[in-house]
C-alpha cells in the first residue's frame, strides 16, 4: 500500500479497506500513536476529539491564563511588593511574545502541560540579561538530551533543521515526573490513552449505530443465489436508502423473493450510555477536575458545589501555578535579582465564597487586627479610603501571664453634691468616647452594606427591565406585574441578600454596646433582624413603586423615563442604602441591646462636625420608650441661619436626616 494510503488511513480510512506493511505500520504508528485495545490510535491532538479530554483540558488552560500573575519585591519583614518597574512584568503580565496576550500565551503553555506533560518557550533575552519575550515551542518539535547534570535542549524548525537552544534559554514547565532525575514530564493522555480510546471507541459506535437509523445491521435473504454483482447492487442499494439518521423509519420495499432478517441489539448495549457516562468520569478523574467543571452535574448538589470549586483550586491548579512560579523564578531572573524578585500568582479570585461568608471573614479579620478596612476594600476591587489603613485592637487581649485589662465600662456616675452644688456633666466628646467603638465598626460595614445594596438593585432594576417590553399599557398590565413583583419576590432578594449582611453586622454592633454598659453579648437578635428586614423591603418597595409608577403616569415619560430612572439607581442607590442602612440599622440594633439589658434612658450624640440641626439635639435625653423628635415636630437649628426641619415621622434613634451621623447611647 502506498503511503499515500496510510495517509488517507489515517483521517478517517476503514481498517476494514487496507492492509499495511510492516513499513507503513511503523509511519502509520509515528503519525498515529500506538493502537490500544480499543483499536483507536490516541495522540494528543486527536485525543481532544473526545469532549470531555477536550473539556478538561480547557478549563485547565483557561483556568491558570485568567490568572493574575505578578512580579513582587520581597520587604523586610516578609512584606512583599508589585514591582511594576521589573523588565520581567510587563512580558508576564502584558505580552510575552509578539503578537500574543499574556492569556494567550499562558493559556497555550498549560494546555501544552495538560496534554503532553511538558511546556517550553524560548526565551530572548536583552543585553542587560532581562527576558524581553517568551516564544512558546511546540513539545514535538523539543527534544533533550542530557549533558553531566544539565539538560540539552535541540528545537526542529518549521524547514526541517534541528537547532541547538543555548543553555538558560529554555522555559520548561514539567508535569508529574516519576523520577526527580527525568528530563521530561509524563504526558497524561499517552498514559491514560486505553482510556481515551475506549472513550473514542464508544463515540463512533454510536455514530455508527445513529448512522444506521439507530438501528442494527441485519441480513437480506433472497431465494436461491445471486451473481457477485448483482449481490453487491442490492447491499449498496439498501444502504443507500436506508443508512442514516435522514432515512431512519422509511419503509422498504422488497421484491423477487428478498427478505429482511434484523439483528437484535445485544443485552451489553443496553449499558452503553452508563458506559459513556463512566468514560467521562474516568477521563475528568485523570485531569483531577471535578466532573461539574465539564458539564457533569449528575452527583453536583447545591452544598457540595462550592466545596468541589475550592478543591479544584487547592488540589489541581494549585500544583500547575507551583510549577509555573518556580521554573519562572529559576530561569527567567537573572541570577543577581532571584533574591528580591519572585513571581507569584494570586488565586484570592477562586477562592472567594459567597457574600455571608466573606463578609463573616471580614469581620473576624477586622475585630483582630490582621485587616484593615482597606484591605477588606481591596479584597472586594473597591478603592481605599482616608483613614482605612488602621489596625483594630482586642482590648481584652493581652500578653500571656499579664495581669487581665480592667472591664470597658461607662464612666462612674458623680456622686451625690450638696444642694448648692451643681454636678460636673459629662461632655459631649467623652460621651462621643463611650460608642467610639460602635462608630468605627459602622464605618467599616458601610462599604459591606453598599456592596450588598448594589446587589438587591441591580436585581430589582432587572426584574422591572422584564416587564417593560412584555406590558403594552404601562397604566395597567405594567402596575400590576409591578405590584406582584414586589409583594412577593422582592422581600426573598432582600432576605438572601442583605439578611447575611446585616444578621452579622447586628452581632458586632450588638457586641459593642455590651462593651459601652458592661453587659454580657447575649442578645439574640435573629428575631429583631427578621423584623427589620421586613420592614427594609416594605420601605424600600414603597419607594421604589412610587417612583416608577409616577413615571408609567406621565404622558411625557413612559418607557424611556423608567429607564433612565433605573440607570440613576444602578449609579447611586446602592451607596445611598449602604450609608442610610449603616446608621439606622446599627443604631436599631444599640436600642434593641438597650432595651433587652434594661436600659431606661437614652442620650443623642451628635458628631464633632455635625450639622446645625443635629447639634440642636445633643445631649438630648429622653426614657427609652418615647421618642428624640415626634412626627411633625419641629427641630430648630441652633446656629439661626439654616432651615428649621419639621419631622415626617417619629425619630427615636439616629439618623435624623439623610446623610446625619449621629448615634444614641445609654445614658
Amino acid at each position: 500500500m502506498a503511503l499515500k494510503q496510510v495517509l488517507e488511513f489515517l483521517w478517517g480510512g476503514k481498517r476494514g479497506d487496507v492492509s499495511l506493511t510492516a513499513r507503513e505500520s511503523n509511519i502509520f504508528g509515528a503519525l498515529a500513536g500506538p493502537a490500544t485495545a480499543s483499536g483507536e490510535h490516541i495522540t494528543a491532538d486527536s485525543a481532544l476529539r473526545v469532549s470531555a479530554v477536550f473539556a478538561c483540558v480547557r478549563v485547565l488552560a483557561e483556568t491558570v491564563a485568567s490568572l493574575p500573575l505578578h512580579i513582587y519585591r520581597r520587604g523586610p519583614g516578609g512584606q512583599k511588593t508589585i514591582a511594576r518597574d521589573h523588565a520581567l512584568y510587563s512580558v508576564l503580565h502584558s505580552s510575552p511574545f509578539p503578537g500574543a496576550s499574556s492569556m494567550v500565551w499562558r493559556e497555550t503553555m498549560m494546555a501544552w502541560l495538560a496534554m503532553h506533560g511538558n511546556a517550553y518557550a524560548i526565551v530572548r533575552r536583552a543585553k542587560t540579561g532581562d527576558a524581553i519575550y517568551l516564544q512558546p515551542w511546540h513539545p514535538d518539535a523539543v527534544k533533550i538530551e542530557r549533558a553531566g547534570y544539565d539538560p540539552r535542549y535541540k528545537i526542529r524548525t518549521a524547514d526541517g533543521q534541528d537547532h541547538s537552544v543555548a543553555p538558560g534559554a529554555m522555559l520548561h514547565i514539567k508535569a508529574l515526573c516519576l523520577d526527580g532525575s527525568q528530563l521530561k514530564g509524563l504526558s497524561p493522555i499517552a498514559y491514560a490513552r486505553e482510556t481515551i480510546g475506549l472513550s473514542m471507541a464508544q463515540e463512533k459506535h454510536g455514530a455508527a449505530l445513529f448512522g444506521n437509523g439507530a438501528r442494527p445491521g441485519g441480513v437480506l435473504e433472497v431465494d436461491g443465489s445471486l451473481a457477485e454483482e448483482d449481490r453487491l447492487r442490492l447491499a449498496e442499494s439498501w444502504r443507500a436508502a436506508h443508512s442514516g439518521s435522514g432515512n431512519a423509519h422509511r419503509t422498504a420495499v422488497l421484491e423477487d423473493g428478498v427478505h429482511w432478517k434484523p439483528i437484535a441489539i445485544p443485552n451489553e448495549d443496553a449499558q452503553w450510555l452508563e458506559s459513556r457516562k463512566f468514560g467521562v468520569t474516568d477521563i475528568a478523574r485523570i485531569f483531577r477536575v471535578p466532573p461539574q467543571f465539564i458539564g457533569d452535574l449528575e452527583r453536583a448538589t447545591f452544598s457540595n458545589v462550592e466545596q468541589q470549586s475550592i478543591d479544584f483550586v487547592v488540589h489541581t491548579i494549585r500544583p500547575f501555578l507551583v510549577r509555573f512560579e518556580q521554573e519562572i523564578n529559576a530561569t527567567l531572573f537573572v541570577e543577581s535579582d532571584r533574591d528580591e524578585y519572585f513571581a507569584e500568582f494570586s488565586v484570592d479570585g477562586l477562592l472567594r465564597g459567597d457574600t455571608a461568608t466573606r463578609f463573616q471573614a471580614y469581620s473576624v479579620g477586622r475585630n483582630w487586627g490582621w485587616l484593615s478596612a482597606n484591605d477588606i476594600r481591596a479584597l472586594e476591587n473597591q478603592n481605599p479610603v482616608d483613614g482605612g489603613d488602621v489596625y483594630l485592637q482586642p482590648l481584652n487581649m493581652v500578653e500571656a501571664g499579664a495581669p487581665p485589662p480592667k472591664p470597658l465600662v461607662p464612666p462612674a456616675a458623680p456622686e451625690p453634691q450638696p444642694d448648692d452644688e451643681s454636678p460636673r456633666a459629662r461632655t459631649g466628646a467623652e460621651y462621643r468616647n463611650i460608642n467610639a467603638n460602635r462608630r468605627r465598626i459602622r464605618s467599616v460595614w458601610r462599604a459591606l452594606i453598599s456592596e450588598g445594596g448594589k446587589r438587591l438593585v441591580r436585581a430589582e432594576i432587572r426584574e422591572i427591565r422584564k416587564m417593560l417590553p412584555q406590558s403594552r399599557f404601562l397604566n395597567d398590565t405594567f402596575s400590576g406585574k409591578l405590584e406582584a413583583f414586589y409583594a412577593t419576590d422582592f422581600g426573598r432578594l432582600v432576605r438572601d441578600i442583605m439578611g447575611p449582611i446585616l444578621s452579622t453586622f447586628s452581632a458586632e454592633i450588638m457586641a459593642a454596646a455590651a462593651d459601652e454598659t458592661g453587659n454580657p453579648a447575649d442578645v439574640d437578635l435573629a428575631p429583631f433582624v427578621s423584623e427589620y428586614l421586613d420592614t427594609l423591603a416594605l420601605r424600600h418597595s414603597i419607594s421604589s413603586r412610587g417612583q416608577i409608577e409616577a413615571l408609567a403616569r406621565d404622558a411625557d415619560g413612559g418607557e424611556d423615563a423608567i429607564g433612565e430612572r433605573l440607570d440613576q439607581w444602578d449609579a447611586e442607590r446602592g451607596e445611598r442604602i449602604g450609608h442610610r442602612e449603616s446608621v439606622q440599622f446599627s443604631e436599631a440594633v444599640a436600642v434593641a441591646s438597650f432595651v433587652a439589658w434594661s436600659v431606661t434612658r437614652l442620650r443623642w450624640v451628635a458628631n464633632s462636625d455635625a450639622c446645625p440641626l443635629c447639634a440642636a439635639l445633643d445631649g438630648k435625653v429622653v426614657g427609652i420608650e418615647k421618642n428624640f423628635v415626634g412626627k411633625g415636630d419641629t427641630v430648630n437649628p441652633n446656629d439661626g441661619v439654616t432651615s428649621p426641619l419639621t419631622s415626617s415621622g417619629n425619630v427615636g434613634h439616629a439618623p435624623l436626616h439623610a446623610g446625619c451621623e449621629c448615634s444614641v447611647v445609654a445614658d
